[in-house]
């Protein structure tokens, strides 16, 4: 009986030592699924921060530097249209519309101040 018991002792603790391996195996793996589904997650988030500056902040950028520029009076600013179909794309066309109807008040303000100074001198023509 004595050889049964010792051969039953014997498979229990490889068991038991297997059961330990396997267990360790686990872990590691479970830690390197964790790893791994992290450093995708801070991949996805990179690439989204990418787009969203490359589609949201840079065509606000230059719109905002853009119409500073107008405000300060430089009239070499141009709005080209980013996309047509988008909201900034809308802003920078009703920008651009804006700057354009600007210019032609100007030139209405300026022809009217020298057709009324050219008025002027006339009727101090007439009157000498």
């Amino acid at each position: 009986m004595e050889p049964l018991y010792q051969t039953r002792t014997e498979i229990k603790s490889r068991l038991i030592k297997e059961q330990d391996e396997l267990a360790s195996s686990i872990m590691i793996y479970k830690a390197l699924t964790v790893g791994t589904i992290f450093c995708y997650l801070i991949l996805i988030v990179m690439v989204m921060l990418f787009f969203f500056q490359r589609k949201i902040v840079d065509p606000l950028n230059i719109l905002t530097e853009n119409t500073q520029k107008l405000t300060e009076g430089d009239k070499s600013v141009r709005f080209k249209l980013q996309e047509p179909l988008s909201e900034f794309g809308n802003l920078s066309a009703a920008l651009e519309s804006f700057r354009v109807a600007r210019e032609n008040i100007e030139k209405q303000t300026w022809i009217k101040t020298g057709l009324t100074e050219i008025t002027e001198e006339v009727h101090k023509a007439d009157t000498i």
